[in-house]
């Protein structure tokens, strides 16, 4: 009798812990949109208005060198195409657009900058979840001579 009363105890302490798990925000939130337009390299915006800031990546700004080269990429890769949004573990920058690797398809489009050498790799705390990639994409914009790496500002 006791031995079955401790099972229904722990039972209950399980259920009551999964409860509060499945309630609790995913740290690696998903969301599907389609992209309206591309404010620059490393800016975009989805359905209903909202800004993204591509993670983990920084394109020169208007006037610099790769701007447009960046922007046109980014174009080519997301503009009105349906997308995957993935959160890290910051959701907005100060400037309240959302902060997302960006996914068409199967290819990240934050890496593929990157890794083209259209935008360097720009790692900030807490949003670290692919530093590696990160890292191994930029030595291969390095590799390919990006235009990043060979017009230098």
């Amino acid at each position: 009798m006791r031995a079955k009363a401790v099972s229904l105890i722990v039972l209950a302490i399980v259920v009551a812990g999964y409860s509060i798990y499945i309630s609790l925000p995913q740290k690696y939130e998903i969301q599907e949109t389609v992209v309206t337009k591309v404010v620059d390299g490393d800016t975009l915006v989805i359905e209903g208005g909202q800004r993204v800031r591509l993670l983990n990546i920084d394109t020169r700004e208007r006037g610099e060198n790769c701007y447009a080269e960046a922007k046109k990429r980014l174009e080519e890769l997301a503009l009105l195409k349906n997308v995957t949004l993935e959160r890290d573990k910051e959701d907005k920058d100060r400037y309240d657009r959302l902060l997302r690797h960006v996914y068409v398809g199967n290819v990240s489009a934050n890496l593929q900058l990157v890794r083209e050498g259209l935008a360097v790799a720009y790692i900030y705390e807490p949003n670290t979840k692919y530093v590696e990639e990160f890292k191994q994409a930029e030595q291969e914009g390095k590799s390919a001579n990006g235009c990043v790496w060979t017009k230098l500002p």
